[in-house]
């Protein structure tokens, strides 16, 4: 074993290893590090295709910044701002033009098929059938079970459900008609706004087609003549000149529908990543320290940089796609108008109500700044990030592109007893 070898004065494996492949001790931690990380994030990338089978592609997706990094973070030896900043602009852009080559392409193509579709579109009974479908997968009715019983009911009384049976199993022509009311409610009125919050959960809080796209696609989720799109023609590529398709499964459908609602995922995947960076800088207590030999833990890594590089892009990309069904520039243009609608507000003088609040607004955002600036070394000291701190390792601020061109010098101070 290796701590019998080091006892008999015999080298490690791992030694063993970096002396024939000449490397010194700072490179072979870091391959040792780089390599245990990318294992666990293979191995979590694994568990999740087994467990919850997901498709290759969507798989990838999520995972690729993992492996972006894997790649990239590697031979970043330079930490130049504009050189991350520029990186974040690239991937957001090939990961926007993969999402709008194939699920949104998939999408509108699922959607042209089900107007086009008279024996759907046209008729009551299929959609009737198709939207108790999809109802089921929001909500089922059923007799309560004893073991529901006893843990989700109170033990003071027994209730029985008894007489009841036709409660919310309605027909799809009546959970149709019930649904009507709920579509005038969203769109024309704001005196039902508590009942539009409650179905917007099946509308998507915009339309009624949302969940009749919705339905169509689930009605033909297990079928294998399914609608096919040109990814490539997003680029400006004609089919006549490429014909590459690919087939639209259920998931493209939905994967891009425009809610404004659900944001959670989302705000969950930023807490779990902000969770798992921090424990990796600040878990240097175990025995032995084994999680700072395989992992590198204890201290700030220049790879966390890459890897949030990578993240966020996805993350936005996502996040504007999940709730504006709109092109990149169309969003922008919004953006900007919302900006000159704000602007214009905030210089109306005939509107001085809302100016004192948007001066307000604006006020504590700057006292709360400068005051988070100034207060910046206790805020630091406050946390714990005074003791591993970023700043000698997570360096991008100017001068920092080079640094072989500082001058190190090292003093040595010795004890006598």
């Amino acid at each position: 074993s290796w701590p019998r070898a080091r006892a008999h004065g015999r080298r490690a494996p791992g030694a063993m290893v970096r002396k024939s492949l000449g490397w010194s001790a700072a490179e072979w931690a870091e391959f040792r590090m780089w390599a245990c990380c990318s294992s666990v994030w293979l191995f979590l990338f694994l568990c999740t295709r087994i467990l919850l089978h997901m498709d290759w592609f969507r798989l990838c997706l999520y995972f690729s910044p993992g492996f972006v990094t894997m790649a990239w973070a590697p031979l970043q030896r330079d930490r130049s701002g504009w050189r991350l900043v520029t990186f974040m602009a690239i991937l957001f852009m090939v990961y926007w033009s993969t999402i709008q080559c194939f699920p949104v392409q998939c999408r509108h193509a699922w959607g042209l098929r089900m107007v086009t579709d008279k024996g759907f579109y046209e008729s009551d009974d299929a959609i009737e059938k198709a939207l108790v479908m999809e109802r089921n997968n929001f909500y089922v009715v059923g007799e309560v079970q004893d073991l529901s019983h006893t843990v989700f009911y109170p033990p003071t009384k027994s209730y029985k459900l008894t007489g009841n049976k036709d409660l919310g199993a309605e027909s799809g022509q009546e959970f149709k008609v019930l649904l009507d009311p709920a579509k005038n409610w969203i769109n024309t009125t704001h005196d039902r706004a508590r009942v539009g919050k409650w179905v917007s959960p099946l509308t998507g809080g915009l339309s009624l087609d949302f969940l009749l796209l919705r339905a169509y696609c689930n009605l033909h989720r297990e079928n294998d003549n399914t609608v096919h799109v040109y990814p490539l023609k997003a680029f400006g590529l004609n089919p006549n000149t490429l014909n590459a398709t690919a087939p639209c499964p259920y998931w493209s459908c939905v994967m891009t529908e425009a809610n404004p609602n659900g944001k959670l995922p989302f705000l969950i995947v930023l807490a779990l990543m902000g969770t798992m960076n921090y424990l990796h800088y600040r878990l240097n207590c175990l025995p032995n320290n084994a999680f700072q030999t395989w992992f590198g833990a204890g201290k700030c890594r220049m790879w966390w940089a890459w890897f949030w590089a990578a993240l966020l892009p996805l993350w936005t990309a996502m996040f504007i796609k999940t709730t504006f069904d709109m092109e990149l520039t169309a969003f922008i243009q919004l953006q900007i108008d919302g900006l000159q609608a704000w602007y214009l507000d905030f210089t109306d003088t005939n509107n001085s109500q809302g100016q004192f609040h948007q001066i307000l607004l604006v006020a504590v955002w700057v006292v709360a700044m400068g005051a988070g600036y100034y207060y910046r070394v206790a805020i630091i000291r406050e946390l714990g990030l005074d003791q591993v701190w970023c700043g000698d390792t997570m360096n991008f601020g100017p001068g920092a592109e080079h640094p072989e061109d500082h001058n190190t010098f090292q003093v040595c101070v010795w004890r006598v007893d």
